[in-house]
């Protein structure tokens, strides 16, 4: 089974969309848009983190499928069955859950699509978002599923 394209199309969706509900967290809060914005940026938002948390899971199933053993490894480390390269996008991938798993709190503790957020909940969003797309530049070309 190859995952190959799968996680960079939902990534790239994931990233319009949680970027897309920040912008308007951001500029909604500093009230430079209509009243009529928080329930745009929480459906942004929870879209986003639904297509996030479906490109994890087909990254970590495409690295598991590429990525063989290697054989005859004696160790006792967790990482000792996938070869070094494969390490860094490793952390990438749990870097990027910890950045969806921020917004998924974010998101939760907003409450109500028609409650706009508080500021601190605005900057973690960011930070969260931020932290995302970085992770994502990480492991874009971080050697995982390839097409055949």
């Amino acid at each position: 089974m190859r995952f190959a394209h799968a996680p960079h199309e939902l990534r790239a969706y994931a990233h319009a969309m949680i970027h897309s509900a920040v912008l308007w967290d951001v500029l909604g809060t500093l009230r430079l848009l209509p009243p009529w914005w928080p329930p745009i940026s929480y459906v942004l938002a929870g879209a986003g983190i639904a297509a996030a948390c479906l490109s994890a899971l087909f990254l970590m199933l495409g690295r598991r499928a590429a990525v063989p053993p290697v054989r005859g490894a004696v160790s006792t480390s967790p990482d000792s069955d996938a070869p070094a390269r494969d390490r860094p996008g490793r952390a990438g991938v749990g870097a990027q859950l910890l950045a969806i798993a921020i917004l998924l709190g974010a998101w939760l503790l907003r409450g109500h699509a028609e409650i706009p957020p508080d500021m601190p909940l605005v900057a973690a969003e960011a930070v969260a978002a931020a932290l995302y797309a970085v992770t994502a530049l990480r492991t874009r070309n971080s050697r995982g599923a390839q097409p055949t």
